[in-house]
C-alpha cells in the first residue's frame, strides 16, 4: 500500500527523508516489534528505510 509521506518528514538540505522517531514511522503504517530505531535513509533509493536494534533486545517488562 502506498501512502503519501508528509512534507515535514523530509530533510530539505538533503532532499531525502529525515530520520524518523518511532511514532512517525508507525504513523506511516510500518509495523514491527518493539526496540527498532530508524538509523539511515538509503539515498540512492529513498523509499528504503534502514532499521536497527540490539541483537539481544529485551522489551521492558510491563507492571
Amino acid at each position: 500500500m502506498l501512502k503519501k509521506i508528509p512534507a515535514d518528514y523530509f530533510d530539505s538540505s538533503k532532499g531525502t527523508l529525515k530520520l524518523l522517531w518511532e511514532e512517525e514511522w508507525r504513523a506511516l503504517g510500518i509495523t514491527q516489534s518493539l526496540g527498532w530505531e530508524h538509523y539511515e535513509v538509503h539515498e540512492p533509493e529513498p523509499h528504503i528505510l534502514l532499521f536497527k536494534r540490539p541483537l539481544n533486545y529485551q522489551p521492558p517488562m510491563s507492571q
